[in-house]
């Protein structure tokens, strides 16, 4: 048995939240009248419908040119420039990770808006 963190239920199935054993968040459905309070097996929770979409199936590597292009462009080409610069960092990683993101989620449900 395990405690799992119910997120939500109606009479047919539950959400529900726990850790996987390398601690990672994970959420799947299982049958509401496998959970009690906030208790379930593991068999129920490895049997569980997984929730979410399998980003993993889609998202790219992020590899190392694409990180120095993204660099050059916004100027940083030495310490100096990271110095004078640094928060670009946060706009370099925060359009890098949501542009591959939002792609792969894009992907995954078929909306290629």
């Amino acid at each position: 048995m395990m405690k799992v963190k119910v997120l939500s239920q109606d009479d047919q199935s539950t959400l529900i939240e726990y850790q996987n054993k390398a601690g990672a968040p994970c959420r799947v459905y299982v049958p509401s009248d496998m959970v009690t309070g906030e208790i379930v097996s593991r068999e129920t929770v490895d049997k569980g419908a997984p929730y979410g979409l399998p980003f993993e199936v889609e998202l790219p590597t992020i590899g190392p040119q694409q990180i120095v292009d993204e660099l050059h462009k916004a100027g940083i080409w030495c310490y100096a420039d990271l110095q004078a610069k640094d928060r670009s960092l946060i706009r370099i990683g925060t359009n890098l990770i949501g542009r591959a993101v939002w792609d792969a989620a894009r992907k995954l449900e078929g909306n290629n808006d």
